[in-house]
């Protein structure tokens, strides 16, 4: 009869596979059940799920050899091999123990394992293990290498404080109830190669002193990486994770690798990154906010969304970016820096070839979820990158049925080529900041830093105003409007207006006090100009007739988001709109103003001329009061005198940079002062020498002739010559006129002397701006 262990009763004996695993450990030779074939590498994966009890050996057995193995049996610290074996039982209870060695390899684990405290002074070998319990290792020691390749951990798997000292090997491995390495040490290499995650992976402050592989993992859930620390290369290329993974607070000081990648969500929240190139990633959201880039870096990033709030490039970076929503307020660029899009487009890859193996065991079930998981999220992120790029060379819905899309050409080419579209640079420090290639239709710059100096390449592009303003059509109500003119016409307060305003001009006629008649005739005036109703019905568009377009043409420009807003908030029909917060009209010229300075220092005088607009359009519109919205932002507007400046310096030639306003008004001056000269009041025809003689007396030589009539009005022709001529006049002598101005016309003539110089000269300086370079 063999010895019984040290745990078990008297009468409880060993059985044959534990009496073979006694005799080969006692020989000093390992002890495997695996059949012919099994095991070997290229082999497939050993099927466990038929094993029976000719292989079985108890826990309480395992754990007697393990423990007591020098008193009993006489084995003296010799590590316990066993391969193609089952343990059944709870395998625990080695708290502040040493364990020369275990070797469990092609094993199935019928039971929960606990080697907590526990010390593996030699080598711990699960490889292709099946634990269908948990599996504890919270505060072990690994002296020598840990292996637990291709094994499968059916419950969880903690391993919170362990420390391994030689190389960790998980390739391979099934995690199917949550990986907790939290606080672990690994001081040499740690591979995690093609492991699978079901549930959740933490590795929360938890340190790599040597190379971190977690190339070709499938995650099906969250990992997490809470201030871990890399202190050499970190590889998760050919890795799909189809959740959340997150650096929050960890340190990167070798190189990181994410190639051929993908994640539905990375998370780089006051990451330190001390290498020239992490990634590149992609990710449906990649979140950069607080991240620390110490060295110059070029990151490459493929997202739907990205948040880079209070990013720092201490010495510079070059961000190549896919992405439709890139927002970089708050965020530092110390050095030269370049934010570009990819020059070839979206490129999601395919982390991994998922295809479903015939292989039925645990493992790869495991493994066949996870990648099936991983395909749909690549098929969700070229969907969303492809749907979103098309949306961005939409037509403009403010655009009028029926126009032609020419005006949006320009706009469709910069959104196909150009797929980074950045929406904030507010409060950032983008002094060194370089633009290239770059949409800016929703960029926000309030705040930032450095805007005079921040570099727009020519690549960059913004929203063009709708050629169209307030462009929607109007539906008329007529049985609203019928109501509305019945009601006016039956009110009692209209026939009571009407009887005083008759009353009125009746006295007005008769009455010698006209000054005082004229004054109550101005106050029935404005009485019915005050009246509120009538102003919110006409407002509302209830006494249109048909279905009218309403819009008003607009200059063609560039215009930046915060005017946008500003517009919005000041719209006359604000009805059903949402409140608006946006920024006082003094504020966007300042914006403006460094936006030109910028273009302006990089010889972009034509890009400049457009920002110039936006400034002089917000200081004279600065004195509008918002019809929706509020800002606590209040700043003084300019005075009424500098506002009417504007307003003519706006209606007469665009503030100088439209020509077909100069000409145009330039025209309707012509033509009005020549209808006004055609007035005896304002200019009569220059009279002209005698044209027939009638009478002639040769003794005393007197002559006789008919003259033409004097005061007469000039013509037409003759008075818009006249105009024409002396609006020239300050380039050019005056030569004889066929018109003499009179009275007014002499006022109107030097009106005429002044203005069309200027109008001509501010022609010029237009078609200037548009091409000088």
């Amino acid at each position: 009869m063999s010895t019984p262990p040290p745990d078990a009763d008297d009468s409880e004996t060993l059985t044959n596979p534990e009496q073979t695993l006694l005799d080969h450990l006692r020989n000093g030779q390992p002890c495997s059940f695996l059949g012919e074939g099994e095991g070997r590498p290229g082999d497939p994966e050993v099927d466990k799920t038929e094993w029976g009890m000719d292989r079985t050996v108890r826990a309480s057995v395992l754990k007697a050899m393990l423990l007591h193995s020098k008193e009993t049996w006489g084995l003296d610290g010799i590590a316990v091999d066993l391969r193609g074996a089952v343990v059944t039982g709870n395998l625990g209870g080695f708290a502040d123990s040493s364990l020369a060695g275990l070797r469990l390899a092609f094993c199935r684990i019928d039971g929960e394992v606990d080697f907590s405290k526990a010390t593996f002074t030699g080598e711990a070998d699960f490889r292709e293990t099946t634990f269908t319990g948990d599996a504890t290792f919270n505060d072990a020691t690994f002296k020598g290498e840990a292996k637990f390749n291709r094994a499968t951990l059916a419950g969880k798997s903690n391993f919170d404080r362990a420390t391994f000292e030689d190389h960790a090997a998980f390739g391979e491995a099934a995690f199917a109830q949550g990986a907790f390495f939290e606080n672990a040490t690994f001081k040499r290499n740690a591979g995690f190669n093609s492991a699978t995650f079901v549930g959740l992976a933490y590795f929360g402050t938890a340190t790599f002193g040597g190379a971190a592989w977690f190339d070709g993992v499938a995650a099906a859930e969250n990992i997490i990486f809470t201030e871990a620390t890399f202190t050499a290369d970190a590889v998760f290329s050919q890795a799909a994770y189809t959740e959340l993974i997150t650096f929050q607070g960890a340190k990167f000081l070798g190189t990181v690798d994410f190639t051929n990648s993908i994640a539905d969500e990375i998370r780089f929240l006051d990451t330190t990154f001390s290498t020239d190139e992490p990634g590149p990633c992609v990710a449906a959201k990649v979140s950069l906010e607080g991240a620390s880039l110490n060295v110059r870096t070029r990151f490459t990033i493929t997202a739907t969304e990205i948040y880079a709030r209070g990013l720092q490039a201490r010495e510079g970076a070059y961000l190549v970016v896919c992405c439709p929503a890139v927002d970089l307020s708050d965020s530092e660029f110390l050095r030269p820096s370049i934010v570009s899009s990819l020059p070839h487009g979206p490129q999601i890859p395919t982390p991994f070839d998922a295809q479903s193996s015939s292989d039925k065991t645990r493992r790869q079930e495991e493994r066949d979820k996870a990648e099936a998981k991983a395909l749909q999220l690549r098929d969700r992120l070229t969907r969303e990158l492809t749907d979103t790029n098309t949306a961005s060379t939409a037509q403009d819905p403010e655009q009028p049925p029926g126009q032609p899309e020419e005006q949006h050409s320009a706009q469709a080419a910069v959104h196909a080529t150009s797929l980074c579209h950045l929406t904030s640079l507010t409060r950032a420090n983008i002094g060194e900041l370089v633009l290239s290639d770059v949409v800016l239709d929703d960029c926000e710059f309030v705040g930032a830093l450095g805007l005079d100096k921040l570099r727009i390449g020519p690549g960059c592009s913004f929203r063009l105003t709708p050629r169209w303003r307030k462009g929607r059509w109007l539906k008329v109500r007529w049985p609203k409007a019928r109501y509305v003119a019945n009601r006016w016409r039956k009110s009692e307060y209209r026939k009571v207006q009407w009887r005083k305003a008759r009353d009125v001009a009746n006295q007005w006629r008769k009455s010698e006090y006209r000054k005082v008649q004229w004054r109550k005739a101005r106050d029935v005036a404005n009485q019915w100009r005050k009246i509120q109703w009538w102003k919110d019905q006409w407002r509302n568009g209830h006494w249109l007739e048909g279905r009218v377009w309403k819009a008003r043409r607009l200059a063609r420009r560039r215009i930046i988001a915060e005017e946008i807003n500003w517009r919005k908030a000041h719209v006359a029909n604000a009805a059903g709109t949402k409140k608006l917060d946006f920024l006082p009209a003094p504020d966007i010229a300042e914006i403006y103003r460094d936006l030109r300075n910028g273009l302006e220092e990089g010889k972009n005088e034509p890009g400049a001329a457009d920002f110039y607009y936006g400034e002089m359009e917000m200081r004279r519109l600065a004195a509008r009061e918002p019809t929706v919205g509020s800002t606590d932002r209040r700043r003084r507007p300019p005075s009424r005198a500098e506002r009417a400046l504007l307003n003519g310096y706006w209606a007469a030639s665009g503030y100088g940079l439209r020509a077909s306003p100069s000409l145009v008004t330039l025209a309707v001056l012509l033509i009005g002062a020549a209808l006004l000269y055609t007035s005896p009041s304002f200019a009569i025809a220059t009279p002209q020498p005698p044209t027939q003689i009638t009478k002639g007396d040769t003794k005393s030589g007197l002559v006789t002739s008919t003259q033409p009539p004097s005061g007469a009005a000039p013509h037409f022709l003759s008075t818009l010559d006249y105009s024409a001529r002396e609006s020239i006049s300050l380039l050019q002598n005056r030569g004889e006129s066929t018109v003499t101005p009179k009275g007014p016309g002499k006022i109107l003539d030097i009106i005429l002397r002044l203005a069309g110089p200027v109008l001509l000269a501010l022609s010029v300086l237009a078609f200037r701006a548009r091409i000088r370079r």
